[in-house]
């Protein structure tokens, strides 16, 4: 069986096309197991040229080289946020993922997507800044929002109709701590609208509990600044995502 071109670029090159290893990094035996997910947290593989136990931190704006080097300028590449994206990636069993400056970064990168005229499902109790951007989304964006209980899959899925463009999900959500059903609601989206994307919020679970892709999710993301990084003393978000075509288009 041939492999799409999409898959086949993922395994040997990153989303900006540099011929690096392999994402997500590799550290799992060769004989097909996997690590445990504790081993996993704690193996990373940087290639660091004096060899540290731990990513160095690069702190460079720029980088000396020509063009066609691996980085150059950190807004667009930086050697420790490789690092970063190629662990997390292992950990939210992802073929990629994309870390950015927050949680709300990230689900403003997911939702930049959509176009006027789409439609997005989401959920009736929703983290108070995912719920200010998509009522932006809805004002100024002529985007179309359903707010509906998504603990019950037969409201969610009479929502949904072949318009639906995403949606939207968070579980357990915030603040009510309601669960949502994640691999239902995604056979239900993508049997009503093959090309609709189903994102989760996974904030609240973070990989270590919880992997939506797993669970026929399309995208999952997560606000690196709460569990994910457990003492709140960093800001970050974090996004994972299992189609080349789809990170093409967080990035492009």
């Amino acid at each position: 069986m041939s492999t799409p071109s999409g898959i086949a670029a993922l395994k040997h090159l990153d989303l900006d096309g540099h011929d690096l290893p392999p994402s997500p990094a590799p550290s799992s035996p060769s004989n097909g197991r996997k690590y445990a997910l504790a081993t996993e947290l704690v193996y990373t593989d940087s290639g660091d040229q004096y060899n540290a136990s731990s990513v160095p931190i690069y702190q460079s704006a720029t980088f000396k080289g020509g063009p066609g080097q691996e980085y150059d300028y950190t807004r667009s590449g930086n050697p420790t946020r490789t690092a970063l994206e190629r662990h997390m990636a292992k950990i939210m069993n992802a073929n990629r993922a994309l870390v950015v400056s927050s949680g709300m970064g990230a689900c403003d990168v997911i939702t930049r997507i959509l176009k006027p005229g789409d439609e997005v499902v989401t959920g009736d109790d929703l983290y108070g800044g995912t719920n200010r951007l998509l009522t932006y989304l809805k004002t100024h964006g002529g985007i179309t929002v359903k707010h509906v209980d998504t603990t019950k899959l037969d409201i969610v899925k009479a929502a949904l109709s072949g318009k639906t463009t995403m949606v939207l999900l968070e579980t357990p959500t915030n603040p009510l701590i309601k669960i949502v059903d994640i691999s239902g609601i995604s056979s239900a989206a993508h049997e009503a609208s093959p090309e609709c994307i189903v994102a989760v919020d996974n904030t609240m679970m973070s990989p270590y509990l919880q992997n939506p892709l797993d669970l026929g999710a399309d995208v999952t993301y997560e606000s690196g600044t709460k569990y994910l990084s457990g003492h709140h003393d960093l800001m970050a978000g974090i996004i994972g995502i299992n189609r080349a075509e789809l990170g093409e288009r967080f990035i492009s």
